[in-house]
């Protein structure tokens, strides 16, 4: 038993053994670190991202009231009416900064406003003029981006319904875009 050459061939054997495990148990902690990272720097993005919301205002006023009875009527001859005033609002946890408005018909045609910062809840009311075109579509695009230059973008879908004499719109909210 005091062989010690046989103490020395298992002694490397077990030893490599050892390293290979250690190895082994090295990389997952360090895979698992990373993920970690990952996801902790996910979180503080997350923590100040913008989120704008596009809707349209229903009539409150008199003025107003009168406006929607017209457009009414227009949409059920199949031609939109000739604006719709949509509240941009922030609903995000940070401020969305170097916001574009941008209203795009399908025949290629657009306006857009420009602003520099819209805070935290805060909102803005505009008037989009819709021009009578053939088609019945028309898209309200909002480009923006947070506080370390993600970019994002609200879109505001506006469809005709000439059947309720109503105009219909769907909100789809892109993101996460590397500046």
């Amino acid at each position: 038993m005091d062989n010690p050459c046989l103490l020395v061939t298992y002694g490397t054997v077990i030893e490599s053994i050892a390293i290979v495990v250690l190895v082994g148990v090295t990389i997952f902690y360090a895979y698992q670190t990373r993920r970690m990272a990952k996801e902790m720097e996910a979180a503080r993005f997350d923590a100040v991202r913008p989120l704008i919301t596009i809707e349209k205002t229903e009539a409150k006023q008199r003025g107003d009231i009168l406006k929607q009875t017209a457009d009414a009527f227009r949409i059920k001859e199949g031609k939109f009416p000739e604006s719709v005033k949509c509240e941009i609002r922030n609903v995000g946890l940070g401020p969305a900064l170097n916001l574009k408005y941008c209203l795009k018909y399908e025949a290629m045609n657009s306006i857009e406003k420009e602003r520099l910062v819209l805070a935290v809840e805060e909102s803005d009311t505009l008037h989009f003029l819709l021009e009578d075109e053939a088609d019945h579509k028309r898209v309200i695009r909002i480009k923006y981006q947070d506080a370390f230059g993600r970019r994002f973008e609200s879109l505001l879908w506006i469809t005709m319904d000439e059947s309720n004499a109503r105009l219909v719109s769907r909100l789809e909210i892109r993101g996460n875009r590397k500046g």
